[in-house]
């Protein structure tokens, strides 16, 4: 017989017990998280300014084997910070989606090779000039354009995402005092 037999843990179902996790016990509160997260595939944001109401971007989230292919092309580059967050953001994004007034539905927009995100391929769709046809937009220039060069815009957009992906931790404190805004996770001083 084993320690677990002899002393079982209240609430939680013991190795070789068919069935569900007792109600209301931590198994059946992790199960319960889980399944919300698996439900919560993606996020969809409007994005402000002249396109409000006329365009929104549908994000999943970055898996660990892109991630990687990305940090390996970084190394090479000499991009800056707010370059290579974008990159990452533009690599989560599944989808720009256009609001069809005449049908009263959010339509993909996409090209020959399917949907389009925060690249180039948005700005050839959307025909902006540029100086020659083999030139392309980088995804940070696509960013800025279609925010208007408007910082704070783009900065709330991305802590819309932030917080989808788990990168934003509520701020107990400030939940009373501020009406449970999300702040970001500030990382510990060395002294703490």
């Amino acid at each position: 017989m084993s320690t677990i037999d002899k002393f079982p843990i209240p609430g939680v179902s013991q190795p070789g017990q068919a069935g569900d996790a007792a109600p209301g016990s931590l198994l059946a509160e992790l199960r319960q998280t889980a399944a919300e997260k698996r439900a919560v595939a993606n996020v969809t944001v409007d994005i402000p300014g002249r396109w409000k109401g006329k365009l929104r971007a549908r994000y999943g989230v970055v898996g660990l084997d892109e991630l990687e292919r990305f940090q390996d092309a970084t190394q090479l580059s000499s991009s800056s910070n707010v370059a290579q967050s974008l990159e990452i953001l533009a690599k989560a994004c599944e989808a720009i989606e256009a609001f069809d007034p005449s049908t009263g539905e959010w339509l993909v927009l996409e090209d020959d090779l399917g949907p389009v995100t925060f690249d180039d391929r948005l700005a050839r769709l959307l025909r902006w000039p540029r100086p020659d046809e083999d030139f392309t937009f980088p995804v940070r220039t696509v960013y800025e354009t279609m925010f208007d060069g408007n910082g704070i815009a783009l900065g709330s957009h991305v802590g819309r995402i932030a917080d989808f992906m788990g990168l934003v931790e509520e701020d107990i404190a400030g939940e009373a005092s501020t009406g449970g805004t999300s702040t970001p996770s500030v990382p510990r001083s060395p002294s703490a």
